[in-house]
Protein backbone atom coordinates (compact mmCIF):
# COMPACT_ATOMS: atom_id res chain seq x y z
CA UNK A 1 0.00 0.00 0.00
CA UNK A 2 1.30 3.25 -1.07
CA UNK A 3 0.53 6.80 1.30
CA UNK A 4 1.12 10.11 0.37
CA UNK A 5 4.55 11.99 0.99
CA UNK A 6 2.67 14.43 3.18
CA UNK A 7 0.93 11.87 5.13
CA UNK A 8 4.35 10.34 5.64
CA UNK A 9 5.55 13.29 7.16
CA UNK A 10 2.89 13.63 9.68
CA UNK A 11 3.43 10.24 10.40
CA UNK A 12 6.69 11.22 11.38
CA UNK A 13 6.45 14.34 13.22
CA UNK A 14 3.75 12.90 15.33
CA UNK A 15 6.30 9.66 16.32
CA UNK A 16 8.75 12.47 17.02
CA UNK A 17 6.01 14.11 18.99
CA UNK A 18 4.53 11.36 20.77
CA UNK A 19 8.22 10.35 21.80
CA UNK A 20 9.37 13.76 23.55
CA UNK A 21 5.56 14.42 24.87
CA UNK A 22 6.33 10.96 27.00
CA UNK A 23 9.83 11.76 28.04
CA UNK A 24 8.23 15.57 28.82
CA UNK A 25 5.37 13.84 30.96
CA UNK A 26 7.66 11.36 32.81
CA UNK A 27 10.52 14.22 33.56
CA UNK A 28 7.11 16.63 34.63
CA UNK A 29 5.92 13.95 36.99
CA UNK A 30 8.98 13.49 38.84
CA UNK A 31 9.17 17.39 39.79
CA UNK A 32 5.67 18.23 40.40
CA UNK A 33 4.74 17.09 44.40
CA UNK A 34 1.10 17.80 43.64
CA UNK A 35 0.27 14.17 43.72
CA UNK A 36 -3.35 14.55 41.49
CA UNK A 37 -1.33 16.00 38.74
CA UNK A 38 1.48 13.84 38.93
CA UNK A 39 -1.42 11.31 38.59
CA UNK A 40 -2.77 12.89 35.60
CA UNK A 41 0.97 13.84 34.12
CA UNK A 42 2.15 9.92 34.58
CA UNK A 43 -1.55 9.25 32.96
CA UNK A 44 -0.76 10.86 30.15
CA UNK A 45 2.85 9.43 29.18
CA UNK A 46 1.23 6.30 29.18
CA UNK A 47 -1.00 7.79 26.63
CA UNK A 48 1.64 9.36 25.08
CA UNK A 49 3.44 5.90 24.67
CA UNK A 50 -0.31 4.53 23.13
CA UNK A 51 -0.55 7.24 20.51
CA UNK A 52 3.12 6.56 19.38
CA UNK A 53 2.55 2.83 18.77
CA UNK A 54 -0.46 3.51 16.62
CA UNK A 55 1.47 6.18 14.97
CA UNK A 56 4.27 3.77 14.42
CA UNK A 57 2.19 1.09 13.49
CA UNK A 58 0.46 3.13 10.82
CA UNK A 59 4.38 4.19 9.67
CA UNK A 60 5.06 0.09 9.31
CA UNK A 61 2.19 -0.92 7.03
CA UNK A 62 2.73 1.90 5.04
CA UNK A 63 6.50 2.01 5.13
CA UNK A 64 7.52 -1.42 6.24
CA UNK A 65 10.17 0.19 7.62
CA UNK A 66 12.67 -0.57 10.82
CA UNK A 67 13.28 3.15 11.37
CA UNK A 68 11.09 3.51 14.96
CA UNK A 69 12.43 -0.29 16.18
CA UNK A 70 14.70 1.15 18.63
CA UNK A 71 12.15 3.68 20.24
CA UNK A 72 9.48 0.95 20.13
CA UNK A 73 11.95 -1.27 22.64
CA UNK A 74 12.14 1.76 24.71
CA UNK A 75 8.93 2.77 25.04
CA UNK A 76 7.92 -0.69 26.03
CA UNK A 77 10.24 -0.56 28.92
CA UNK A 78 10.32 2.06 32.07
CA UNK A 79 13.76 3.75 30.82
CA UNK A 80 13.25 6.88 29.18
CA UNK A 81 14.59 7.06 25.35
CA UNK A 82 17.07 10.26 24.59
CA UNK A 83 15.72 12.86 23.14
CA UNK A 84 18.80 14.35 20.92
CA UNK A 85 18.73 16.41 17.26
CA UNK A 86 17.75 13.74 15.94
CA UNK A 87 14.34 14.34 16.90
CA UNK A 88 14.56 18.15 16.45
CA UNK A 89 15.50 21.07 18.09
CA UNK A 90 11.68 21.80 19.46
CA UNK A 91 11.51 18.60 20.95
CA UNK A 92 14.99 18.94 22.65
CA UNK A 93 14.48 22.74 24.05
CA UNK A 94 11.12 21.60 25.59
CA UNK A 95 12.52 18.75 27.67
CA UNK A 96 15.15 21.04 28.66
CA UNK A 97 12.39 23.65 29.46
CA UNK A 98 10.65 20.93 31.52
CA UNK A 99 13.88 19.67 33.82
CA UNK A 100 14.65 23.41 34.09
CA UNK A 101 11.48 24.55 35.66
CA UNK A 102 10.74 25.45 38.81
CA UNK A 103 7.33 25.55 39.36
CA UNK A 104 3.69 22.86 38.67
CA UNK A 105 2.45 26.34 36.99
CA UNK A 106 5.90 26.20 34.62
CA UNK A 107 5.45 22.73 33.99
CA UNK A 108 1.71 23.06 33.21
CA UNK A 109 1.93 26.17 30.90
CA UNK A 110 4.58 23.80 28.73
CA UNK A 111 2.08 21.20 28.63
CA UNK A 112 -0.25 23.31 27.40
CA UNK A 113 1.58 24.28 24.48
CA UNK A 114 2.79 20.74 23.84
CA UNK A 115 -0.40 19.46 23.33
CA UNK A 116 -2.33 22.80 21.31
CA UNK A 117 0.87 21.44 19.00
CA UNK A 118 -0.19 18.16 18.61
CA UNK A 119 -3.61 19.22 18.15
CA UNK A 120 -2.58 21.28 15.39
CA UNK A 121 -0.49 18.93 14.25
CA UNK A 122 -2.96 15.65 13.77
CA UNK A 123 -5.85 17.84 12.93
CA UNK A 124 -3.56 18.98 9.66
CA UNK A 125 -2.43 15.66 9.28
CA UNK A 126 -6.65 14.44 9.17
CA UNK A 127 -6.66 17.51 6.30
CA UNK A 128 -4.39 16.23 3.82
CA UNK A 129 -4.32 12.43 4.71
CA UNK A 130 -5.88 10.79 1.86
CA UNK A 131 -5.67 7.20 2.92
CA UNK A 132 -8.56 6.66 5.10
CA UNK A 133 -6.70 4.41 8.05
CA UNK A 134 -4.16 7.15 8.17
CA UNK A 135 -6.89 9.78 8.29
CA UNK A 136 -8.55 7.65 11.09
CA UNK A 137 -5.70 7.95 13.10
CA UNK A 138 -4.99 11.67 12.76
CA UNK A 139 -8.64 12.04 13.35
CA UNK A 140 -8.73 10.00 16.70
CA UNK A 141 -5.61 11.49 18.04
CA UNK A 142 -7.06 15.04 17.42
CA UNK A 143 -9.88 14.20 19.42
CA UNK A 144 -7.40 12.89 22.08
CA UNK A 145 -5.51 15.85 22.60
CA UNK A 146 -7.96 18.46 22.77
CA UNK A 147 -9.30 16.39 25.79
CA UNK A 148 -5.47 16.59 27.09
CA UNK A 149 -5.84 20.51 26.11
CA UNK A 150 -8.98 20.32 28.14
CA UNK A 151 -7.75 18.75 30.85
CA UNK A 152 -4.49 20.54 31.61
CA UNK A 153 -6.39 24.23 31.26
CA UNK A 154 -8.49 22.84 34.17
CA UNK A 155 -4.87 22.10 36.32
CA UNK A 156 -3.79 25.67 35.68
CA UNK A 157 -7.05 27.05 36.28
CA UNK A 158 -7.38 25.10 40.03
CA UNK A 159 -3.52 26.19 40.72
Amino acid sequence: MTISPEALSYLTAGIQAEIAAYVFYRIGAEKISDQDVKTTMLHFAGEERKHFLTLEHQYDLHVRSEKWVTYRDVMNRDELPIIDEAMGDKHVQRIALVKAAKSKSEILEIALQLEKEAYELYSAAAKVASEPEVRKTFEYLTQFEMGHIKNVEGMLAAK
